[in-house]
């Protein structure tokens, strides 16, 4: 009897040890070809997990408008969505970068800039005039925080299309890695 207990004991201290001390791990947030690596902004995957959920009131109060160029929608499937908190790490990890100047090819080519755990953020221009569309990565952010504040489920997963700000030529998607995989993910 005692010997059950001491096990029990014993089992009990080592869990609560595990609980108590073991660091949360993240997914490695992973910029785009040509955007500047986390190390080169001192930022950490960690850190863009913890910054949390974006605080729209704040951004609004700062100038941040999210009156977009381009109807926004959800979705489309239920294979597109990818975890909220992945989405965050990306939007935070873009909208770092300011106003960075980048330019995107024309559709249906993709230009990723940010992938962290299963999703990533891509933009891809539709103008068919013109094979290219210059834009600011804050600008990017800024179509993602629409996806986000519109388009997240009760399950804390996300996954839309909104245009970048200010630039209704520039479309935002954020979806499961695995899904923009898929070579039919135009549907």
């Amino acid at each position: 009897m005692a010997g059950k207990f001491l096990l029990s004991l014993l089992i009990g201290i080592v869990s609560l040890g595990m609980t108590l001390g073991a660091p949360t791990v993240y997914p490695e947030v992973i910029p785009g070809p040509g955007l500047p690596t986390l190390a080169e902004l001192n930022l950490t995957s960690a850190q863009l997990y913890e910054l949390g959920r974006p605080n729209t009131t704040a951004l609004l109060r700062h100038g941040v408008t999210l009156s977009p160029r381009w109807e926004g929608r959800c979705g489309p499937e239920d294979g597109a969505y990818a975890k909220v908190d992945d989405v965050i790490a990306c939007f935070h990890y873009l909208l770092s970068l300011d106003t960075r100047p980048c330019k995107s090819i024309h559709y249906p080519n993709n230009n990723r800039l940010c992938q962290a755990g299963g999703a990533q953020i891509f933009v891809f221009t539709t103008n068919i005039q013109h094979a290219e569309s210059y834009w600011q990565v804050s600008d990017v952010a800024r179509g993602a925080l629409w996806v986000i504040d519109h388009c997240t489920r009760p399950d804390m997963t996300s996954a839309g299309w909104q245009a970048a700000y200010g630039n209704g030529f520039l479309i935002v998607n954020v979806a499961n890695l695995g899904w923009f995989n898929d070579p039919d993910w135009t549907r």
